[in-house]
């Protein structure tokens, strides 16, 4: 991923079945350490994506994207995971 990428999809796996599940985001923390929530998409049973827009990737570093979800009996996050985003030329 490169920064200022659009329409690179960033895909999160739950690890457990979100079928009726009522909340889906993906958390991310920046290579500045600034923290938010893009709202998620279900792809499949198990798996969360965002599809980056405009400005949603603005920072080269080390990014780290975190899975959560919310069911009418149970809320949680799946592990997170590291990805580098590089610089442009």
């Amino acid at each position: 991923m490169v920064k200022g990428d659009i329409g690179t999809s960033i895909e999160c796996n739950m690890r457990i079945d979100l079928t009726g599940a009522t909340l889906l985001q993906i958390k991310y923390r920046k290579p500045s350490g600034i923290t938010g929530t893009w709202t998620a998409t279900a792809v499949g049973t198990d798996r969360l994506q965002f599809t980056t827009i405009l400005n949603s990737i603005d920072e080269a570093g080390s990014w780290t994207f975190q899975p959560y979800a919310e069911k009418p009996a149970w809320k949680g996050h799946g592990r997170a995971q590291t990805v580098v985003v590089e610089d442009h030329l």
